[in-house]
């Protein structure tokens, strides 16, 4: 009876197998796990189903009844593999499961897909029985090919096996891992300038400024306009503040796609020091200004401009005025002059 059940489980993995290779060279293929659902970028995240009838033991006869896998890669970084399998010996008996976690990729490997969506990449992972670790950092081998097939290969020879576990592509994320961590970073640096405009520190710049950064607000001046980097973000603020010591950037939204973010805020303060040629006329701001930072691979600002409320701004400081007294009370209206902003 024993040897039935094996003659049928080995059928069927064959079958199976079958299919998994048909469908690999088959380029048509539009089922769950076709290739096109694993992209060739340096930085994706994909999961998929263990294959089922796979021995994962030859001596003791156990092998995978199902499972599921999952992996994240960031710019050939792969930051998380992890399976979890259901096992039981042949006859039925024994169930129980296995687990991979913890895979740490050597220091010298770089995971990417080719082309033809197939790579390699080689590491250590912990093993665990029922959810205990029970083998740690065994050195271990993960693939896919044609962006169908994964397999995985930890080297427990001293147990006297070396066993190959397949996998089978179900999906990929569409939201990159890489690009929501680029995503959370440019969020944080909109939030660390608005910190650095509120409380005037400015002596952790170069974590959210790159060397490169280019403010294309500095430009109308001929001076300012030459600054790059850190140190054109720190006269920025010195200057803001020395004129408005009291300056509150509120935020009121960020938004981040790829590598933009969009920061929403209202601004306030004192106008009580020279705002560069304008001399102080202790009155009150409040305007809106869309702050658009474009963010670098390091998770720094480039790049930045702003869409501000600037006839609001220079109309509290008393810039500008009504061009005839008949549009006086509109431009109040318009730009919150009628409300005892100004002193």
């Amino acid at each position: 009876m024993k040897q039935v059940i094996k003659k049928v489980r080995v059928s069927l993995l064959v079958t199976v197998l079958s299919m998994v290779f048909l469908l690999v060279w088959n380029n048509n293929s539009n089922v769950l796990f076709a290739t096109d659902q694993v992209t060739n970028s340096p930085t994706f995240s994909i999961k998929g189903t263990m294959l089922p009838l796979t021995v994962i033991n030859p001596i003791t006869d156990e092998y995978i009844l199902a499972g599921t896998w999952n992996m994240d890669v960031n710019q050939g970084r792969v930051t998380n593999f992890t399976a979890d399998m259901q096992v039981e010996l042949y006859d039925g008996s024994n169930p129980h499961s296995h687990q991979f976690l913890n895979f740490k990729q050597a220091a010298n490997e770089v995971f990417a897909l080719t082309a033809d969506k197939i790579g390699e990449i080689r590491g250590t992972m912990d093993l665990g029985l029922n959810n205990t670790i029970v083998h740690r950092n065994v050195d271990t081998n993960i693939t896919i090919y044609r962006g169908v097939v994964m397999s995985v290969t930890p080297d427990i020879t001293d147990l006297g096996i070396e066993p190959t576990i397949y996998g089978l592509t179900e999906s990929q994320s569409n939201e990159s891992l890489g690009q929501k961590v680029k995503e959370d970073d440019g969020i944080n640096a909109a939030r660390q300038v608005i910190n650095a405009f509120n409380t005037g520190n400015v002596s952790n710049v170069s974590d959210f400024i790159s060397e490169q950064y280019f403010n294309h607000e500095s430009q109308i001046d001929p001076i300012r306009g030459q600054l790059r980097g850190p140190t054109e973000f720190v006269d920025t603020v010195e200057n803001n503040r020395i004129a408005f010591p009291d300056l509150r950037h509120n935020e009121e939204a960020i938004i981040a796609q790829d590598d933009m973010v969009v920061s929403v805020i209202n601004v306030t303060g004192t106008h009580t020091g020279n705002f560069f040629i304008l001399p102080p006329t202790e009155n009150e701001i409040s305007y809106d200004a869309v702050h658009i930072y474009r963010i670098g691979e390091d998770g720094k600002i480039v790049e930045h401009k702003a869409i501000r409320d600037d006839l609001t701004f220079l109309a509290q400081l008393g810039v500008i005025e009504p061009s005839s007294p008949e549009f006086t009370p509109f431009f109040q209206v318009l730009t919150g002059t009628g409300t005892g902003n100004r002193t």
